[in-house]
């Protein structure tokens, strides 16, 4: 079975083939795609950053242009990133080829159903992230069309302001609101593309890794049975004593232990220092688009369109700091599932129980996926980080 072209990695497969960065992709491809994607959003973000500049003594417009930019500058961020770890993502990505290849039994099972809940998770993730890059982007279109269907009164309009701080430096583009919504709105469901299809692959990758946790917990709970004469084959021990058999149950299970911890590893090297970058990039736009809410509270259409923006932002942090939560949660079961099996019991030897207070001298260790090593990602650092951003908020607030 082709785990990589299986329901669960589909997506983020077809997605970062589309934008030439799947890490088996053939390398024409790869070039070909990436080179033409980066083409198309620079398209955007040239024209955004020369008319920032060129404002770069109103603060009030600095502040309504940053969180797209700031989306562009994640976009760019993950792009580089991904081309630079292209080698450790494909190494991750070939051990969860061999894990579906080499597990059997409940354990395979086990594995299956924590990738179909990641895929039912990111289905839900990426669904929203279409919906509010759309709604973000078309709602000027919307006015715009109103205006030209239904003109209002004289020197009036529903589309207040210009629909995206950018410049062309063509008087003609600059002027035609159609097409700088147009432009804007196909360029950010194509961006949208690439960074869904890298946040559903780190997602799913980081459930495989529980799933390891779950079949070690699993191993570890049923360590004093006897699995079978074909396992007492394998260890060539057909004629040991069932002490011994479970003895190298537990070698194997502490194998598997150590193979987790180190597949854990190489997905944080593959993700810390991107993960930093990502969080940086999401949190700067929560405050900036939490004052844009407040600062457009009489216009309707711009609330919603900026209110849409933040409520994406924290999806976007809150998915990015619940893998790393599960990571260390599962981590956890491994050291209380030494404690819950039954080490005391007739049939586990003094060397089982020496093997066992490895097990739970490693798992005391938390288990951690960080962001640049300075951040662990964790629900109760999620929450703290939108505290600040709101504080920030506050202070920006104050200056209106």
């Amino acid at each position: 079975m082709d785990a990589l072209e299986s329901i669960y990695y589909v997506r983020c497969n077809r997605y970062l083939r589309f934008c030439g960065q799947w890490p088996h992709q053939e390398t024409i491809n790869r070039v070909i795609n990436s080179t033409l994607m980066a083409l198309l959003c620079s398209t955007v973000i040239l024209p955004q950053f020369l008319k920032l500049y060129q404002l770069r003594n109103d603060f009030g417009m600095i502040i309504l242009g940053l969180p797209s930019l700031l989306f562009y500058a994640q976009f760019a961020f993950k792009n580089i990133f991904c081309a630079m770890k292209t080698r450790k993502i494909r190494a991750v990505l070939d051990m969860v080829q061999r894990d579906f290849r080499t597990f059997e039994g409940e354990e395979i099972e086990v594995i299956r159903e924590y990738s179909a809940k990641a895929y039912k998770i990111n289905t839900l993730y990426t669904a929203y992230m279409y919906t509010a890059v759309a709604a973000y982007s078309t709602l000027p279109l919307t006015l715009h069309v109103a205006d030209v269907l239904f003109p209002l009164a004289a020197n009036q309009t529903r589309l207040q302001g210009q629909p995206r701080l950018t410049t062309f430096l063509n008087e003609k583009l600059d002027n035609s609101n159609f097409f700088v919504i147009i432009h804007g709105m196909a360029v950010d469901m194509t961006a949208i593309v690439f960074i869904i299809g890298f946040d559903t692959l780190y997602f799913a990758l980081a459930y495989h890794a529980c799933a390891l946790f779950n079949v070690v917990t699993c191993r570890i709970m049923r360590g004093t049975i006897d699995r079978g004469q074909p396992r007492a084959k394998r260890l060539d021990t057909a004629r040991r004593e069932y002490k011994d058999v479970v003895y190298g149950n537990w070698v194997e299970t502490i194998l598997l232990h150590k193979y987790v911890l180190e597949s854990v590893a190489i997905i944080e090297s593959a993700f810390s220092a991107l993960n930093l970058l990502s969080i940086a990039c999401a949190m700067l736009p929560l405050t900036l688009t939490g004052f844009q809410v407040i600062a457009n509270k009489n216009q309707l259409g711009q609330m919603l369109r900026f209110l849409m923006f933040a409520l994406g932002e924290i999806v976007h942090l809150f998915y990015y700091n619940w893998p790393g939560q599960k990571i260390t949660d599962h981590g956890w079961l491994v050291y209380k599932s030494c404690y819950a099996t039954e080490w005391y019991g007739e049939a586990v030897s003094d060397e089982c129980r020496k093997l066992m207070k490895l097990v739970i001298l490693r798992s005391q260790k938390p288990c951690h996926l960080t962001a640049g090593k300075l951040y662990i990602l964790g629900l109760e650092n999620f929450a703290a980080i939108v505290k600040v951003s709101m504080s920030y908020f506050t202070v920006l607030s104050s200056l209106m």
